[in-house]
């Protein structure tokens, strides 16, 4: 996928990072990650990253299992995610122009880091 549109912000706790080809497209990508889930979540699993893709019904908590970041893409290697390429990879290219994008880049290394998903790059 080609982002255009990227933002992220935190809010009630969660923090977000998002991808889009366009404000009105349906193809998007959010990466989102609960800093103080509370024991009833942990217990059942709804705590970590949580992933969803082009819908909420296609996503889910700890899917990612690795995520290689460059200067202008984001790579992302997923289990039980539908849209996947053949290693179950989601790409994820923000042009040059796109406003928000080192800061997108850089929140995406975090939120991983923070949730103990690999992270290269």
């Amino acid at each position: 996928m080609i982002a255009n549109v990227v933002s992220f912000y935190t809010e009630n706790g969660v923090t977000c990072v998002s991808f889009a080809k366009g404000n009105d497209q349906p193809d998007y990508i959010i990466l989102s990650y609960t800093a103080n889930a509370d024991h009833q979540d942990q217990a059942l699993g709804l705590d970590g990253l949580h992933i969803e893709v082009n819908e909420q019904s296609n996503g889910g908590y700890n899917c990612v299992n690795t995520v290689c970041i460059t200067r202008d893409r984001v790579i992302l290697t997923v289990s039980n995610i539908l849209g996947t390429d053949a290693r179950q990879q989601l790409r994820i290219d923000i042009p040059p122009h796109v406003e928000g994008r080192a800061t997108v880049l850089d929140a995406s290394r975090e939120i991983c880091i923070g949730t103990n998903v690999t992270v290269y790059g």
